[in-house]
């Protein structure tokens, strides 16, 4: 019969994009039965109260929508039918499962993303915002959870942009492939969310403070023990010890010298800015110290010669994303905020900046390494002119002593 057909149809089609529902319905003894049929997994059934007749469809074709949203939700078929028909207490949301298809739809989908992308981006903002979803007492509505998520930044910061966005299309994908509840649809306009800037804080820049050589380090070791954690520790290694920028780490190769053959780390980056031209060119390291004053040595040029030193993909605010979610650096921003200072992902080069200062190295070389003009250099460290000045005036006294006593 052709609404036969029709009925087997529409049941195929409640997967959507993914494809994946596993369902067939058949005619047993004058009834629906629904089966689903899981690789790897045996095969279950449930006979639903309706009639095998195209009277009865309409209302048995709302009740497979109302099983599939609960399979969806990390039920098995018979819990899931038992839910639709209000035999068991409301449900608990399986938001973990969710996640986990939303994992799956983004990284194997025609337009996927990469396993990295997903882990230093989505993985994040996800799971703070699972963890307060189990939570009954903090998420009420979509409201909620964008607010107290959200609330961990600044109000129209990129960190709130960019939460929003991903939180956004993962609520999306429950409501239209997974069946949730319209109640967790998030709004085309994400504003009310993302919020403005401060007036006082419009039209400033974030400029950041030089961090210590212990500072980097405790950084550095609270790190997770994991493949991102991996390579975000190889960056801030490479932006403390060589002073590039966070976008310069993707654009960095060994070249080797002419005369003598040793090996050097050399910046391909090149970008022309309103202060100037960032050129590309060589950079020069500047060990940190332990608290013992021994210097640290990664060996980082031999690392990425070998293929060894791994880096994240650099894009504008990986940085800000991926530490804003680490424990050590929000302790680290709170301990420099309390000393009236501010640490961002420069303050790695503007440490390497200050400890070449420190070590006596003449500012035009400073600024040739870390690939600046020497008015930009000047303009951006002011203790630069300070030490310069200071110098000037000891020789300047010197040297009229030493007239004197001619």
């Amino acid at each position: 019969m052709a609404w036969e057909a029709l009925a087997r149809g529409q049941v195929k089609s409640l997967g959507g994009k993914l494809q994946k529902t596993y369902l067939t319905i058949n005619p047993n003894k004058g009834r629906v039965q629904v089966k689903r049929r899981v690789p790897d997994c045996p095969q279950e059934s449930v006979m639903l109260s309706y009639r095998w007749h195209e009277d009865d469809w309409g209302d048995a074709y709302t009740r497979i929508r109302n099983i599939f949203s609960y399979i969806q939700q990390g039920h098995n078929l018979k819990k899931a039918a038992e839910l639709a028909e209000g035999k068991s207490p409301v449900a608990r949301i399986n938001w973990e499962a969710a996640v986990d298809k939303f994992h799956e739809y983004k990284t194997c989908s025609d337009n996927a993303i990469k396993e990295i992308t997903w882990r230093e981006n989505y993985a994040g903002f996800l799971g703070m915002a699972i963890d307060l979803l189990n939570d009954k007492s903090k998420v009420v509505t979509i409201n909620d959870i964008f607010r107290q998520v959200l609330g961990k930044w600044e109000s129209g910061s990129g960190q709130r942009k960019e939460a929003s966005g991903y939180m956004a299309a993962f609520f999306r994908f429950c409501v239209e492939e997974l069946r949730f509840d319209e109640k967790w649809l998030p709004p085309d306009n994400l504003k009310k969310y993302i919020g403005r800037k401060p007036i006082e804080s419009v039209g400033k820049t974030q400029k950041g403070d030089a961090l210590t050589d212990k500072q980097i380090l405790d950084l550095i070791d609270s790190l997770p023990i994991d493949e991102a954690g991996l390579r975000w520790s190889n960056a801030i290694k490479l932006m403390s010890v060589y002073g590039v920028r966070p976008v310069e780490c993707n654009h960095i190769i060994v070249k080797y010298d002419e005369t003598c053959g040793e090996p050097y780390l050399f910046c391909t980056y090149i970008k022309r800015t309103g202060k100037g031209e960032t050129f590309a060119g060589e950079v020069q390291p500047l060990p940190l110290r332990d608290t013992k004053g021994r210097e640290i040595h990664w060996n980082i040029v031999e690392q990425i010669s070998s293929g060894n030193f791994v880096l994240p993909v650099m894009n504008r605010g990986a940085a800000n994303t991926y530490l804003g979610r680490q424990r050590g650096w929000r302790k680290l921003r709170e301990q420099m905020q309390a000393e009236g200072k501010n640490a961002v992902p420069y303050s790695f080069r503007h440490s390497y900046s200050l400890r070449a200062h420190q070590l006596g190295i003449i500012p035009e070389n400073v600024a040739l390494s870390m690939r600046h003009s020497v008015q930009v250099h000047f303009s951006s460290y002011p203790y630069t002119n300070r030490r310069s000045m200071r110098a000037d005036f000891a020789r300047a006294r010197q040297d009229n002593r030493m007239a004197n006593t001619a």
